[in-house]
């Protein structure tokens, strides 16, 4: 932790944690739920991305939970394939991923405002957890999942699936208690299918 960032490689206990921005930069964040829950608030923003060769890997252990709340004050300007240039609240990017040992998802959520902006692009990217980001009725927020897989549920407000963009809904959760507000419907889950279609010449 440096300036109110958190930063690195490490790991972290049981507890609550405020930081001004959660930047996994090819390195390594473990958190650790051994002997208890782990609430992460985040002022601005969440990066889990590649540096030279390496990706940035979070990796949630143990049987308890996390809680990441992003505020989004200041969001993240990146530039994600098929995207260009544009402004992320949460990103994981190229070769980085959000690891949950056995995908179960219910041990991480995120959670944001109603105009949060999350971006999970690869190639080789994998997030294991819940994004819950509802926009309700009056707000912007997005998820844009590119070359990588979202293993968990998505909440949000406009879902948009890239080239090879997967959601993987994980059925353990069909019981799980989120925050609910009276502008938030009740969604249980998306199922996304895909059709392919072979054409050939005559």
């Amino acid at each position: 932790m440096t300036n109110d960032r958190l930063t690195g490689s490490g790991e972290l206990g049981p507890g609550r944690y405020y930081v001004d921005t959660l930047d996994v930069d090819g390195e390594t964040l473990v958190v650790n739920t051994t002997a208890g829950n782990v609430v992460i608030a985040v002022k601005d923003w969440v990066a889990v991305r590649k540096r030279g060769s390496s990706g940035g890997n979070i990796t949630v252990k143990g049987n308890g939970r996390v809680r990441l709340l992003v505020e989004g004050d200041t969001e993240r300007t990146v530039s994600p394939t098929g995207l260009g240039s544009t402004s992320a609240d949460v990103f994981v990017g190229k070769s980085s991923r959000v690891h949950i040992p056995d995908q179960a998802s219910r041990r991480l959520q995120i959670l944001g405002p109603k105009d949060t902006h999350t971006v999970v692009t690869g190639p080789g990217v994998t997030f294991d957890g819940i994004i819950y980001t509802p926009a309700g009725p009056t707000g912007s927020g997005t998820t844009y999942a590119m070359q990588g897989d979202i293993y968990g549920a998505v909440i949000t407000g406009d879902l948009t699936l890239g080239q090879y963009g997967s959601i993987h809904f994980d059925k353990a959760l069909e019981g799980e208690s989120l925050p609910l507000s009276t502008e938030v419907s009740r969604l249980e889950y998306l199922h996304v299918a895909t059709h392919r279609v072979n054409v050939t010449g005559q």
